[in-house]
């Protein structure tokens, strides 16, 4: 056991010698909950790759005030599997100067599992009070009487149309172009929100994996030229198949994965 625990040693000081060669560098991870998480609308656009395309085609959506003539309120849902970066997408679009000067009001709920609509009407109004659903129905239409607004519900699971009703009837109140975006892995859940057109958002190609993988694992996001350190970080990116959001966690712990497989050598 103690010759096992000396040879543990040594490979690790191995390691950290090719560490430095190959210009590793410790990232701090956040601990991630699947599904019951909280979003935020900030997002480090230089991180966010091969998404130009995307970002434009529905920035046209948004500023579009006659996208949908019978209501003062459309919605534009985002739909695609985990990983491919919807979020941050949504992020892009909620953060961009024309949409800043477009809407007079910007909303970002996460909703996650917990489709209730008292729950997210008082996250949309950000009250923190014990107030009744009436109560916070007023406040909520209130808010957003008359506005012109965006509303962006990220990780929505709920697929009982009753529901989502009862939450538009307290959204309809904006003024002409408002917009509501929904952020979900379900297609059905596009389809019960009125939505005319969804967008199904795709993979990255394995170029922009890459450029993603290597921005966030490498110093200064530059392919290193030691080629061992490329070929792993290649095999890497492409088991991620194109989701943004695992090129990136696998960039980030690519330290960690370079250390596991050799110490299982």
């Amino acid at each position: 056991m103690t010759k096992r625990v000396k040879d543990i040693r040594k490979r690790l000081e191995a390691l950290n010698v090719d560490r430095r060669c190959f210009k590793l560098t410790n990232r701090h991870l956040e601990q991630q909950v699947v599904r019951q998480r909280e979003t935020h609308s900030f997002v480090h656009e230089e991180y966010v790759i091969g998404r130009e395309n995307e970002k434009n085609h529905l920035l046209e959506l948004l500023l579009n005030t006659n996208m949908d003539m019978k209501e003062n309120v459309s919605i534009i849902s985002i739909v695609g599997i985990g990983g491919l970066g919807k979020t941050a997408l949504a992020q892009l679009l909620y953060n961009d100067e024309a949409v800043r000067v477009h809407f007079e009001l910007k909303m970002w709920v996460c909703v996650s599992d917990d489709f209730d609509v008292k729950t997210i009407a008082k996250k949309i109004i950000e009250s923190k009070t014990n107030d009744e659903m009436d109560r916070v129905q007023q406040e909520l239409r209130k808010k957003i009487e008359g506005k012109r607004y965006l509303l962006v519900l990220d990780d929505i699971w709920n697929e009982d149309r009753e529901l989502w009703l009862q939450l538009l009837t307290l959204l309809t109140d904006g003024a002409k172009g408002s917009k509501i975006i929904i952020i979900t892995r379900s297609e059905r859940v596009a389809k019960i929100s009125g939505t005319s057109s969804p967008f199904f958002l795709k993979g990255l190609d394995e170029e922009q994996t890459w450029k993603l993988f290597s921005q966030l694992a490498f110093v200064d996001g530059k392919e290193p030229e030691n080629q061992k350190l490329v070929s792993i970080g290649k095999d890497i990116v492409k088991k991620c198949s194109g989701a943004s959001s695992k090129s990136s966690l696998q960039g980030k712990q690519v330290k960690d994965n370079f250390i596991a497989k050799a110490l299982l050598r």
